[in-house]
């Protein structure tokens, strides 16, 4: 049977998520994460909200940091309602993810390889400091990076 054939054996799903959080991925398990993908696709911005504190904050306590320890952040540009969301969780300024915001302004989202650009572009621009760079991705997945620039 080739659906028995791809599927991923139990034991292989937590090793993979063991990895992705190692990495600064934040798993979900699969029911809490089909609540809140129902949740995102009605349009619940308070759900999404939780979510990206619920990725991030880990993140930052393993790293022994707070938001307050960052020069700027460059955020996958997702489009508007991610970067909106952020501000409003995390709260911060347009400014301190203005690359982001120009990111998407000029190049529009080109999945989570966007903030790639939004790197760039800070770079270009002769940012220094402690930044969080962040990706997201489908489900609700998250990556971070806290880089020197």
């Amino acid at each position: 049977d080739l659906e028995q054939a791809v599927a991923p054996r139990e034991h292989d799903r937590g090793d993979r998520e063991q990895e992705r959080e190692a990495r600064g991925h934040v798993a979900l398990h699969p029911e809490e994460q089909a609540h809140r993908d129902r949740g995102a696709r009605a349009g619940d911005a308070r759900d999404e909200r939780e979510r990206l504190g619920e990725a991030l904050f880990p993140f930052l306590k393993r790293e022994g940091l707070s938001l307050e320890d960052f020069d700027g952040f460059l955020l996958h540009p997702g489009g508007s309602k991610v970067l909106e969301t952020a501000e409003e969780s995390l709260g911060l300024a347009r400014d301190q993810i203005r690359y982001s915001w120009d990111t998407l302004k000029n190049f529009g989202n080109m999945s989570s390889a966007t903030v790639l650009f939004v790197l760039k572009a800070a770079l270009k621009d002769g940012a220094r400091g402690r930044y969080l760079m962040a990706a997201f991705g489908p489900g609700f997945s998250a990556y971070f990076i806290v880089l020197e620039l």
